[in-house]
């Protein structure tokens, strides 16, 4: 059931995916650079900081978004889906050998390795991808002369716990059919 509602919701993902992609409205969150006045001394453990500037987000809505923009969300937001879907085909292939108790067949342990791949690749490409789209836009609108930074973007650590836990289902299920088949026949 959970493997439908996730195909369901990976479709409606692509579905505005190619939405977006044919109309090219871009609304994301942008760096901008902000300066601050030399009083803006503060004590942080006692130690004295003086910060020259800081950076905040502004979100900015683009309709019409050049395809230097829209191209790498969409790349983002597929690389994400098809990550999605490998999860979803794997607790699906998963709770159908578990039920029928044969968890161990070959190939659950090649889906696992490819879910934690796609997973893994994800987690490192679309924060990459997204930070590229909002360079293009940043570029492409000349918001860079009004302090907005060109390129910023953040590699969420908490991303990368799907990958490992996937990474190590993988590698059990492979301990696992090595096991099995080992011991086949020896009762």
């Amino acid at each position: 059931m959970v493997a439908w509602l996730s195909l369901g919701a990976l479709a409606l993902t692509i579905v505005w995916t190619i939405w977006q992609l044919v109309n090219g409205v871009f609304a994301r969150a942008i760096p901008v650079h902000v300066p601050i006045a030399d009083d803006g001394v503060f004590f942080e453990d006692g130690l004295k900081q003086v910060p020259s500037s800081i950076f905040t987000e502004a979100e900015v809505t683009v309709v019409g978004a050049p395809w230097s923009v829209r191209v790498p969300l969409a790349i983002g937001v597929l690389l994400s889906a098809s990550s999605a879907l490998a999860i979803c085909v794997l607790i699906f292939i998963l709770g159908r050998r578990f039920a029928s108790h044969r968890p161990l067949l070959p190939g659950t342990a090649t889906i696992a390795l490819v879910a934690a791949l796609l997973s893994f690749a994800a987690a490192l490409l679309t924060p990459l991808l997204r930070g590229l789209a909002a360079a293009a836009a940043t570029e492409a609108l000349g918001l860079h002369n009004f302090g907005f930074a060109i390129l910023m973007f953040e590699f969420p650590a908490g991303a990368l716990v799907t990958p490992t836990l996937l990474f190590l289902l993988a590698a059990a299920l492979t301990i696992g059919a090595r096991l099995q088949r080992d011991t086949d026949g020896l009762v």
